[in-house]
């Protein structure tokens, strides 16, 4: 992957390698990226992807019932999503599985949220009596040894923490962009596997990435109170047109459609009638696909916007199940909701978009885009300065309705 010295996420996979660990479960992370890739490109194991780290804990618990060594890769704020996941399964059948985690939130972060939860973790980790083990650099490597095989002698779950330092050097070397996207030949209406989707029925998508369909999105809106998905969607709409009305989710992927949802019946049933929309991505709406079903039994007063772009576009554009599997429109419909449409180019979401922002009740529409995300700087306001402008401009007032935009 990078030239010269074996880079630290191979010396790190032949560390787990030589423990015979075979079987790898993830969900992705910005500073995993390098490693999600060789795990990708070793063909000597089986690497699984999964929509959260709940999901990825039973598939690799799944995988050791059967005989194989297997690990789980995540960010550490996955930690707080598997903990009673973990106990209930992991812990309870005391079946062991070493999770790889980067420590978000450890020196060398640039997203202050991803600081609180680091802030506790190793105490958290303490009270629940899960072995950890910091790892600052390749250098350190040897030290994650004892631990996993201390975790599998007594037949429990061990944390290997990998801060800032020791992934630093691999993505100084490779930029997101240079960050190859797996499977990249069944990008975007190039190629369905085994007939999932069929190839006659795909939406034409334009040479177009969420950026544009964001600016076009923007341009849009007038009074809208508008949610906007964690990552990179949140420093775009902050660059393309921050407003008050803009409410940056900055932790937290899966839950921005209940955000939405949530605060547009309680406004609505406050006399409010400005509309809520909601920006989310396809990685974001898999995480947490009951939330659609919530989403059509309610009835807000929402427009949800998905930005598909079938992959984890924040954390190095690793695919998601919506590039050749899942079709959201169809999920949505069986879901429950009533108006879904997918579009993939500018005229038909500027078309769609006059229809969409000046109707009541709840709409979905899915945005086609492909992969890729220009640099951006961080969204500059803390979370409590987002709260509190946002809360300002609710008010008393009382508009056309809430709308709510996710994308990742």
């Amino acid at each position: 992957m990078v030239s010269g010295k074996v880079s630290a996420s191979l010396e790190l996979l032949k560390i787990l390698k030589d423990e015979g660990i075979e079987f790898y479960a993830s969900f992705p992370d910005r500073w995993l990226a390098p490693l999600l890739v060789e795990l990708d490109g070793d063909p000597g194991i089986i690497h699984v992807p999964a929509t959260i780290e709940r999901e990825a804990m039973g598939i690799a618990v799944g995988a050791q019932l059967a005989g194989m060594r297997s690990a789980l890769v995540m960010q550490n704020s996955g930690i707080g999503n598997l903990l009673n996941d973990w106990a209930s399964l992991a812990l309870n059948y005391r079946i062991p599985v070493p999770w790889i985690v980067s420590q978000r939130g450890s020196e060398g972060e640039h997203v202050e949220t991803q600081k609180v939860w680091n802030g506790v973790l190793i105490d958290i980790l303490s009270a629940a009596g899960i072995p950890s083990q910091v790892c600052s650099s390749p250098a350190e490597l040897a030290r994650v040894v004892p631990v996993i095989r201390r975790g599998y002698k007594t037949e429990q779950s061990v944390a290997l923490l990998f801060p800032h330092s020791f992934w630093k050097e691999d993505l100084a070397k490779v930029s997101r962009r240079g960050i190859p996207l797996a499977d990249s030949s069944s990008a975007l209406g190039v190629h369905h596997r085994s007939g999932l989707l069929d190839p006659e029925e795909r939406i034409p998508v334009d040479d177009w990435r969420r950026y544009e369909a964001l600016e076009l999105i923007m341009q849009r809106l007038t009074d809208q109170f508008t949610f906007v998905n964690i990552g990179d969607p949140c420093k775009e709409v902050f660059e393309i047109r921050d407003r008050p009305e803009n409410f940056y989710m900055l932790g937290s992927l899966g839950m921005l459609t209940p955000l939405g949802v949530g605060f547009s019946l309680a406004y609505g049933a406050r006399g409010g009638r400005r509309k809520t929309v909601v920006l989310d991505g396809d990685g974001s709406q898999l995480m947490n696909l009951g939330a659609l079903g919530t989403f059509a039994r309610e009835r807000p007063n929402l427009t949800l916007i998905v930005l598909d772009n079938e992959s984890h576009g924040s954390t190095g554009d690793q695919p998601s199940l919506t590039r050749g599997t899942v079709d959201l429109e169809a999920v949505a419909t069986a879901l429950g909701v009533e108006k879904v449409t997918t579009v993939g180019n500018r005229r038909d979401l500027e078309r769609h978009l006059a229809t969409v922002l000046g109707e009541p009740g709840p709409s979905l529409t899915v945005v086609k885009v492909r992969p890729g995300a220009p640099q951006t700087s961080a969204v500059s306001l803390t979370p409590l300065e987002i709260r509190d402008r946002f809360t300002a401009t609710v008010g008393g007032a009382s508009y056309p309705t809430t709308e709510v935009i996710t994308g990742r």
